[in-house]
């Protein structure tokens, strides 16, 4: 039985690394949870001032000039894991096996390719393309309580509270370089954004046996919006790199959201109540802000690179799914946040990667991921009549190591991020489902993100 615990300890040490817990609705409150791409990872998404590689169409379209052969690459997240507490306890939650092996689960982030059209008389390219599909913010969360209360002026004593979330962006985005000069080359891409977001809450309570009531909540909402992005990179023989991208706002093309209640009770001698509506064709929409990206680089040929960038992301507002003025039962049996306020804010990414021979790197690389959202007002303990977005300031690293063949570049390594601050919690999850009062407490909260991560990129 020993032996066996030890094996049991060891497995989820190991898992421990490859666990990557995300908090709802985070998509609206950060842009940079994970770096995308393959080599930009290593350096924590400083990538703007290379951008030589597939995942240039993202980062800076002006940089596809600086590949010399087609390239196809593909980047993976492995082993998500949904936690969301301060730091200590959630490595701790992540040995517990059962819940670790329940909630594996694998984010594919980017695939690209990108080939060259025209070199000039010298061989270097002069005009080069690209294509892919990145995927920068992949979310879930299954939350289940159980609650007794003991106010005698509550229907319920017992509440069973279930909630789970599916929060995906995807962009699928092409690219086209053009070098200027031998120091100059401009770029740019268009996007099409799609987002799709479904959010279920069932609760049930009871307060004896024939005294009980239930409700379901669901809600399903699909956004597709176009974008575009101007890129600009110089080089030098003496090493540095610099590089600056413009994207505009996004414009909303299609967009769809359903909304249903379900609730019924009964009460002792009378009569069950039983109350369903279902809201289709909605409006919906998610918003993406004018954004401005620089970096600089400095490169020591075929020993080691490094990179910084800065990105600022101006401020937005939308709700993310409308609701009709005279559906207020439908209204009171939404208790999370629909109106989405991001505020301006800049992020930093920092890295280095050093070749230690010709088939091996490693690199290393910062990044910040602050949040978006209105700070939260008052103390710890205040109470407030309704939900606020999370309010959390996070930071990650990134450790990357790479292993080159002729025709393949492979890297793997882990990413990691933590954040603190604060967020709006129901005092008893799923009375306000019910239509039962209760209220929203300020408290504080802390998010951990580690995983692992590969990237394959083949040239030909």
């Amino acid at each position: 039985m020993r032996d066996q615990r030890w094996v049991r300890t060891a497995i989820a040490i190991a898992l421990t690394i490859i666990a990557v817990p995300r908090i709802a609705i985070g998509d609206d409150t950060h842009y940079v949870d994970f770096p995308i791409g393959g080599r930009a990872v290593g350096l924590g998404g400083a990538f703007t001032a290379l951008a030589n590689d597939p995942s240039g169409v993202f980062y800076n379209p002006a940089g596809l000039v600086d590949q010399h052969r087609a390239s196809i690459q593909v980047s993976t997240n492995l082993y998500g894991l949904e936690i969301a507490d301060s730091f200590f306890n959630a490595v701790g939650r992540v040995t517990d096996l059962d819940t670790v092996s329940t909630e594996l689960n694998v984010i594919p982030s980017s695939a690209a390719f990108s080939g060259v059209l025209k070199t000039g008389p010298d061989g270097e390219p002069t005009a080069s393309y690209g294509f892919g599909v990145f995927v920068p913010s992949s979310r879930s969360l299954n939350v289940q309580t159980f609650s007794e209360i003991a106010d005698p002026d509550t229907l319920c004593t017992t509440v069973t509270y279930n909630r789970s979330l599916s929060d995906r962006l995807f962009l699928l985005g092409a690219g086209h370089g053009q070098r200027l000069n031998q120091t100059w080359s401009i770029g740019a891409s268009f996007y099409m954004t799609y987002r799709t977001f479904r959010e279920s809450e069932d609760v049930s309570c009871s307060a004896g046996s024939n005294r009980f009531s239930t409700a379901v909540t669901n809600v399903n909402l699909a956004v597709a919006a176009l974008s575009a992005k101007l890129g600009i990179k110089g080089r030098w023989p003496n090493g540095w790199r610099v590089g600056a991208t413009v994207s505009s706002p996004s414009v909303r093309i299609h967009d769809v959201a359903t909304v249903s209640v379900r609730r019924g009770s009964a009460l002792g001698e009378t009569s069950p109540d039983f109350f369903a509506r279902e809201l289709t064709g909605l409006e919906a929409d998610t918003r993406f802000s004018p954004e401005v990206r620089v970096g600089a680089a400095y490169v020591i040929p075929k020993t080691a690179t490094f990179a910084l960038d800065a990105t600022f992301h101006a401020g937005t507002s939308y709700e993310l799914y409308s609701l009709p003025a005279n559906e207020s039962a439908v209204r009171d049996a939404i208790t999370t946040s629909r109106l989405i306020t991001r505020n301006p804010i800049v992020n930093v990414a920092v890295g280095a990667e050093y070749l230690f021979v010709k088939e091996f790197s490693t690199a290393l690389g910062l990044f910040t991921n602050l949040s978006t959202a209105p700070e939260i007002e008052g103390r710890v303990g205040d109470t407030f009549s309704q939900d606020r977005l999370p309010h959390v300031h996070a930071a990650g690293g990134s450790l990357v190591f790479g292993f080159f063949g002729k025709y393949t570049l492979t890297r793997l390594g882990v990413i990691m991020s933590y954040g603190e601050g604060a967020d709006v919690v129901p005092r008893t999850p799923g009375l306000a489902v019910l239509g039962e009062p209760d209220e929203f407490v300020k408290a504080d909260f802390s998010q951990l993100f580690a995983f692992v991560f590969v990237s394959s990129t083949f040239r030909y």
